[in-house]
């Protein structure tokens, strides 16, 4: 059963004894995990101080990280979802392919066209190669 009032929100739980506890020591905890503005904030539980974590302020709030992306760029990013898509449909990638992107990379080129006339396209091949090229300008 769930109650709401004007500063309070009420839920009621049908449970043994032992889940009840174990249930609000759970909440104990969460509340100290809580970064400190958002503490002050709220009504304290029924034991601020927690049981089960020793030392809660070893628990401090999340830094701020820069994103490391796992491609360098959208050519990287550009063979890694077309070998990707590859391996999910258990297809042999177009070795042309991959050698045109990865000379690119390691270059440090811009792939200004690409040349899949050697290879044996089917069209199987060539949607995941528009598939990859589309998500790859997407890419950011």
């Amino acid at each position: 059963m769930f109650e709401e009032g004007e500063d309070v929100k009420t839920l009621s739980l049908l449970t043994s004894p032992i889940k009840l506890k174990e249930i609000l020591d759970l909440l104990d905890e969460f509340y100290a995990l809580l970064p400190d503005d958002w503490r002050d904030s709220m009504k304290k539980p029924n034991n601020s101080k927690p049981v089960i974590l020793d030392r809660p302020f070893d628990y401090v709030a999340p830094q701020k990280r820069v994103f490391l992306g796992r491609f360098g760029s959208r050519l990287e990013y550009l063979k890694g979802y077309y070998m990707e898509c590859c391996a999910i449909a258990k297809v042999l990638p177009q070795k042309n392919f991959c050698f045109q992107i990865d000379t690119c990379v390691d270059e440090d080129a811009t792939l200004e066209k690409l040349d899949l006339q050697d290879g044996k396209l089917d069209n199987q091949q060539l949607e995941y190669i528009t598939k990859s090229i589309t998500k790859s300008l997407l890419y950011q």
